[in-house]
């Protein structure tokens, strides 16, 4: 739906129609920028009043502020969808100090004012070495390389972050024992925890401090009384990085990483993977925006050949850490690993794995630093990932029309689709995939017959069943079932009652009915009573009142006249607390003790009138003897 743009372009619209009325209303409104519902209810009902329209919540400079922002990150790898773009859309507007709820409508309206539109992202679901292709790689390496180049990034401000899950069992990965025995299964401990330890690195060679986040509720410093200093943690309800826990260590990141540059003008360039705490803050993401620092993330299952810490970091720093438990375990036979002993197995394991070559040659491994693509690329055609015939396009016109099937719309037949088809010039290959695709044509066919036969069957036995039930019916002479029988029979009595219970004279009949009139009529007048909940707040008051008009007897602040007008007041106070009471114990208590809950009000009544009146033959003589005017 288009919104108006301004009054007088409506006014001229409906101007416009009313002088070229052959013109239609979508053309109209197309003219002049208005929304042709709108344009046809004024042509309809002329009497309506143009109104201002909805209001926007943004303005334009902040729409295209929040624009930019979503189009950065899609540039840069992350997955913007409809749930994500809704919820940056409200921390946005809460930063600016709006209240903002997008509904469907607002995002729909806010692409198209900002020319953007949703498309189909291709999801990697196979294994990593089946979509690690020259295309994906080729296609980061420019962009990466694109941003070195512009920025003029040298090594030291060229940072990787991730994060590795252990668990605390010591379970050895070989054993001795007898010959001929094939496998030995160890029972595990179930009651393990779960830390995820997160690592920082340059490749300039230098490493921050491990960042632990352990599994729980609340921060325990004993946790890391005896690890080295500079050591952070974490906790959370799983173990695993959340959105506030990524915010607090971008935090940290950024104090640690100043010391890597001379201005605060200079770029960094911080490399992550796709995992959604990463992306799903928008917080962190601005405060790195905000110090110059460039987000990159790599493509989706190509973290194992692209990241620098999981090609050569986090494997050394698993088998270090493993020695160190098995180590502790054999110092320390009767005890288990507790959560205070791992932040010290894990600084002594950090510091063996964090050399500054291991973190060098971690980065050459991958083409970060120095940028060379080609080294992971021969690194996958080597293991059989990659082959240089999957980028030839075959000249056959069955080849072309196996290409029109694919979903992605691509133009060239790979390895990974077909694992077959790696000579795609030969006829043989080709053969072969006709053999695969007629045999895979045949199998849907058979399921569609077994689908077909088992729905006539279920067809069948519903015709049996009607069939059965309609005999019975015959066969009893009775279309009617017992439940309506049995109403019938109600009816009937009830009608019986009825004639019985009539009174024979028409004067008792009109005098029962006004009676039940009045009944009704006092009923309303009770629902008109102002229902107090709280009844201790009007018996508050009059307990003041009782004291106002003690000191009033006394000192004798104003003429008795107007103390008429504070007699009232008090009535009706009385008068409330007492109706509303009665209303509370017939609404709110359970009825086998609403009867005593009535008696004893009533008489609790009583007796404070009876006390009142009492009291009232000491107090008077008492205030005409101590009075002062």
């Amino acid at each position: 739906m288009k919104k108006t743009k301004s009054l007088s372009q409506l006014e001229k619209a409906i101007e416009h129609k009313k002088k070229h009325p052959d013109k239609s209303i979508r053309s109209v409104a197309s003219l002049f920028g208005v929304a042709w519902t709108t344009l046809r209810d004024h042509i309809k009902n002329p009497q309506m009043k143009i109104g201002k329209g909805a209001s926007k919540k943004l303005t334009e400079a902040q729409e295209k502020e929040f624009c930019l922002l979503i189009c950065s990150l899609v540039d840069r790898g992350f997955i913007v969808s409809g749930k994500m773009l809704k919820s940056l859309a409200c921390d946005f507007a809460k930063e600016k100090d709006i209240t903002l709820k997008a509904s469907n409508n607002w995002v729909s309206q806010f692409c198209k004012n900002n020319n953007l539109s949703s498309r189909a992202t291709e999801l990697l679901e196979k294994p990593r070495a089946n979509h690690l292709t020259s295309e994906i790689i080729n296609n980061w390496f420019d962009l990466l390389e694109s941003i070195i180049k512009i920025n003029k990034i040298p090594p030291k401000r060229i940072f990787n972050m991730d994060e590795c899950g252990t668990r605390m069992d010591v379970v050895p990965k070989r054993t001795y024992c007898e010959k001929g025995r094939k496998c030995i299964e160890i029972t595990g401990n179930s009651a393990s925890f779960h830390v995820s330890t997160v690592g920082t690195t340059n490749a300039g060679g230098s490493a921050d401090a491990p960042y632990l986040i352990f599994k729980g509720i609340r921060k325990n410093h004993r946790y890391i009384e005896d690890a080295h200093p500079g050591i952070l943690h974490d906790v959370t309800s799983t173990g695993y990085m959340t959105l506030k826990c990524f915010e607090s260590w971008m935090d940290h990141f950024l104090t640690w990483a100043e010391q890597f540059r001379d201005n605060p003008n200079q770029v960094m360039l911080l490399l992550l993977d796709g995992y959604f705490s990463h992306h799903g803050c928008l917080p962190a993401l601005q405060k790195a925006q905000n110090q110059n620092v460039i987000v990159l993330v790599f493509p989706s299952h190509t973290t194992s050949q692209l990241q620098p810490e999981d090609v050569g970091i986090f494997k050394s720093f698993k088998t270090y850490l493993g020695n160190e438990f098995e180590n502790w375990k054999i110092q320390n036979p009767d005890q288990k690993i507790q959560k205070c002993h791992f932040s010290q197995l894990c600084s002594h394991a950090w510091v063996k794995c964090m050399s500054k070559d291991n973190i060098k040659n971690s980065f050459r491994a991958t083409g970060i630093y120095p940028l060379n693509r080609q080294v992971v690329l021969d690194r996958l055609k080597k293991s059989g990932a990659i082959t240089e015939e999957d980028e030839k396009i075959p000249e056959d016109k069955f080849s072309q029309k196996v290409l029109s099937q694919f979903p992605t719309g691509k133009k060239e037949i790979s390895a990974r689709a077909f694992p077959d088809a790696r000579i795609a010039n030969s006829q043989e290959a080709i053969d072969e995939l006709r053999k695969k695709i007629e045999m895979k044509k045949k199998l849907q066919k058979q399921k569609l017959k077994k689908l077909k036969a088992s729905k006539g069957k279920k067809k069948t036995k519903k015709k049996t069943k009607k069939k059965i039930e309609n005999k019975k019916l015959k066969k009893n002479h009775n279309p009617k079932t017992k439940k309506e029988n049995k109403v019938r029979k109600q009816k009937k009595q009830r009608r019986k009652k009825r004639k019985s219970e009539k009174p024979l004279d028409l004067d008792q009949n009109n005098n029962n009915n006004e009676e039940e009139l009045r009944i009704k009529k006092q009923k309303k007048r009770t629902r008109k009573i102002i229902h107090v909940r709280r009844i201790w707040i009007p018996s508050g008051l009059q307990a003041i009142n009782l004291i106002f008009m003690l000191f009033l007897g006394i000192y004798r602040f104003f003429s008795w006249y107007l103390s008429f007008i504070f007699i009232f007041y008090v009535g009706i106070l009385g008068g409330g607390v007492y109706a509303n009471a009665f209303w509370n114990i017939s609404k709110y208590i359970e009825p086998i003790y609403r009867e005593f809950a009535m008696g004893s009000t009533s008489m609790a009544d009583t007796i404070g009138i009876f006390l009142a009146g009492f009291l009232s033959l000491f107090v008077e003589p008492w205030l005409n003897s101590n009075k002062k005017y």
